[in-house]
């Protein structure tokens, strides 16, 4: 048992580096951690020859590059297709509608995952399709998360010498301004709708799916006819959709008190515009 609990201790003694992120002394360590001066600073030593703790002489100890490498690692692993399946099925069994998942590619989104709806009448053979962002639950989703230099950047890009937005059918918003409204709308709910804007007849709700650093890893949408998803049931479907992106995002590491600065980035365009 002496290595385990040595090992416990050595992570006892790096949380508390870790939680003081102005630097901690080795003194306040030993208290902190209720261990003999000897062994925390002799733990501290062995820390800081691994890279994972750093002394810093106006401020005792901080959190060394090495946990960054052993961070990334595990973060590597983790694919946003493989951790978000769970979600996807919960989701579809709970809606009994056809569930996607899509990931940004520049102006279109891509989706990379689909579980069908049971009944007769569903959204079908969506892997692979490329989507246009401002037509579709997905593509707003993912731009409502962007900064206002993004959102323009898209805009511009998009619409043609009178500007307007490309039309796919008699419902897709083209003007500019009522997209940046409902992209509004959209970062309000935290999620997005689609109501026939890019096929007749089918409508769509998605929410972003957030990674460890707080941008955008993928689209979760749920999708079905306009009869089924109606404006009755948008609100609970997307409801159901905002919380397995949020569960999904979790998975990632994600943590909205963490990133409240990379997301307070993704403001109301209109007021800074």
């Amino acid at each position: 048992m002496h290595g385990a609990q040595a090992i416990r201790r050595a992570l006892a003694v790096l949380r508390t580096v870790a939680a003081a992120p102005g630097g901690v002394t080795a003194a306040l360590v030993t208290q902190r951690v209720d261990l003999p001066r000897t062994t925390a600073i002799r733990l501290l030593k062995a820390l800081e020859a691994e890279g994972l703790v750093r002394a810093d002489t106006a401020t005792g100890y901080v959190i060394g590059s090495g946990v960054l490498e052993l961070a990334g690692q595990y973060l590597s692993r983790l694919d946003v297709r493989r951790v978000a399946l769970p979600a996807l099925w919960q989701l579809a069994n709970g809606t009994r509608e056809t569930v996607n998942l899509a990931i940004q590619d520049g102006l279109q989104s891509v989706c990379i995952e689909q579980i069908e709806s049971p009944h007769a009448i569903r959204a079908v053979n969506w892997i692979g399709r490329r989507l246009p962002v401002h037509a579709t639950a997905i593509g707003k989703a993912w731009l409502a998360s962007q900064p206002p230099t993004v959102i323009d950047d898209v805009l511009a890009r998009l619409t043609d010498a009178a500007g307007r937005l490309p039309a796919f059918t008699e419902h897709t918003i083209v003007d500019s301004a009522a997209l940046l409204q409902e992209l509004d709308q959209a970062r309000r709910r935290g999620y997005a709708v689609t109501r026939e804007e890019l096929e007749p007849w089918l409508n769509a709700v998605a929410a972003p799916i957030f990674g460890h650093d707080g941008t955008v890893a993928a689209t979760l949408v749920v999708s079905g006819p306009s009869f089924r998803l109606n404006a009755r049931r948008i609100g609970e479907l997307g409801a159901r959709t905002l919380a397995a992106a949020a569960e999904t995002s979790a998975a990632l590491g994600y943590r909205p008190s963490e990133q409240s600065g990379t997301q307070a980035k993704t403001g109301n365009h209109q007021s800074q515009s």
